[in-house]
């Protein structure tokens, strides 16, 4: 069994655009330790994002295919989640770092999870609240 990890950071960010409430934003960061593009361990990330937990309503899933150029992507990858009209509920992010540029399931990948809260208003957190959570397991 390999060793290596897929880092899933996060940042709550208040974006004040021109209106009285300022929108609540999570921006995603995911990094990883591993040799990632064509050909190397790493060479795609599923991205999912989930309302109250991994059963919870899916708020969205998608699959970047990493390297250099045409539709590829570099690492690390940042995405932002907005919070809409709710910023109680907790959103489930789950990273994987694939062998195939096509995606893979958790059973195949190195994953990263995290559970977290929108934080209303709090515009001075972006610097502060990255956080680094590691899975050292690599399957398959």
């Amino acid at each position: 069994m390999r060793r290596g990890a897929i880092a899933l950071g996060w940042a709550a960010v208040a974006l004040a655009a021109s209106c009285e409430q300022p929108r609540t934003e999570l921006v995603v960061r995911v990094d990883s330790d591993l040799a990632w593009g064509p050909g190397q361990r790493v060479q795609s990330v599923v991205l999912t994002v989930r309302r109250e937990g991994a059963t919870g309503p899916l708020r969205s899933a998608r699959t970047t295919a990493l390297g250099a150029g045409g539709e590829r992507r570099a690492l690390p990858l940042l995405v932002g989640v907005t919070a809409g009209d709710d910023v109680e509920t907790p959103v489930w992010i789950e990273a994987l770092g694939c062998g195939d540029p096509n995606g893979c399931t958790a059973a195949t990948a190195v994953v990263a999870r995290a559970v977290v809260r929108f934080t209303r208003g709090d515009a001075g957190a972006a610097a502060a609240a990255g956080v680094g959570v590691r899975r050292s397991d690599v399957h398959g």
